[in-house]
């Protein structure tokens, strides 16, 4: 038996994310593909059951974050991050600004299969 994920759960991990990648809170539900009210509602309802493409789409983040700590030398994500990268899927910009663009599933999906594939070969 597992336990539910609630709003407030996944919220913690992401505004985790949110702050190490310095970001708005209209920034920040850009990031989750939502609207600025719909994030606000989602911040005042912790206790609710978080549904599965919010977990799925922070999972991701997680991932991504994860992967930009073991790219970058330690300590140096958050430049990683945001520094411009002319490799595709990037084609001249930084992480932070994809997901700020180019944020659907599938694109959140494109570019952690790419930060992997640099750890992975």
């Amino acid at each position: 038996m597992t336990a539910e994920l609630r709003n407030g759960d996944v919220l913690k991990v992401f505004h985790a994310l949110a702050e190490k990648w310095q970001m708005s809170s209209e920034e920040q539900a850009t990031l989750l593909g939502i609207a600025v009210e719909e994030y606000s509602a989602l911040s005042k309802n912790t206790d609710q059951k978080a549904c599965s493409g919010l977990v799925h789409r922070i999972a991701q983040l997680a991932d991504i974050q994860k992967a930009a700590e073991a790219i970058a030398p330690i300590g140096h994500s958050k430049n990683f991050i945001t520094r411009s990268n002319t490799s595709a899927p990037l084609n001249g910009i930084s992480i932070r600004e994809y997901l700020l663009t180019k944020n659907t599933d599938a694109d959140i999906e494109t570019l952690a299969r790419w930060m992997n594939s640099i750890i992975y070969g």
